[in-house]
């Protein structure tokens, strides 16, 4: 009955080992963003768009295959300018 136990408990270490090394690798695998822009924008709203060969995602924590053809945002501070920090990919 221990050996039986034991060889579970080595089998299910085993497997989780295997997942959480699977995650790390995909997360490690997403490249870096290209480029990053700032976006500066008046009250109201703003938008950039990409009309080819890139992609571009909201955030430093966006990873490429989240990325879109456009980002935008709601500027609602009257009298001061808002910011994005926009980050993207060349599509090769």
């Amino acid at each position: 009955m221990r050996i039986i136990r034991n060889v579970a408990f080595v089998a299910l270490g085993i497997g989780i080992g295997t997942i959480i090394t699977a995650q790390t690798r995909a997360q490690t695998a997403a490249p870096p963003p290209d480029f990053e822009l700032v976006i500066y924008g008046a009250v109201g709203d703003t938008m950039v768009k990409c009309v080819k060969g890139c992609k571009l995602g909201p955030t430093q924590n966006t990873s490429a295959s989240a990325a879109r053809d456009s980002v935008g945002f709601a500027c609602n501070k009257a009298g001061e300018a808002c910011k994005l920090l926009a980050t993207g990919w060349v599509q090769k």
